[in-house]
């Protein structure tokens, strides 16, 4: 990985973590757990895709937090 891009994708994983803390603090006993599980597993693959492992690998393991994310917040039966 250039050096450019592992300082994007640092920014990028920063970012990530930052908001959803900042979101999480913000969750409560009434928060749907669709939504915690949506915030940790978008974390979860932002922070694994910075493990030791090929460059190939990061962008999808990000990739997957984010169409993990995007696919619990469709409507309809995909989230039952």
């Amino acid at each position: 990985m250039t050096d450019v891009a592992a300082v994007v994708h640092l920014a990028l994983v920063g970012a990530v973590f930052w908001s959803v803390v900042c979101r999480a603090r913000l969750m409560d006993a009434e928060t749907s757990i669709t939504v915690r599980v949506q915030h940790g597993a978008l974390n979860a693959a932002a922070l694994f895709s910075l493990a030791p492992m090929p460059d190939a690998w990061r962008a999808p393991i990000f990739a997957a937090g984010v169409a993990v994310f995007l696919l619990l917040s469709a409507p309809g039966e995909l989230v039952k």
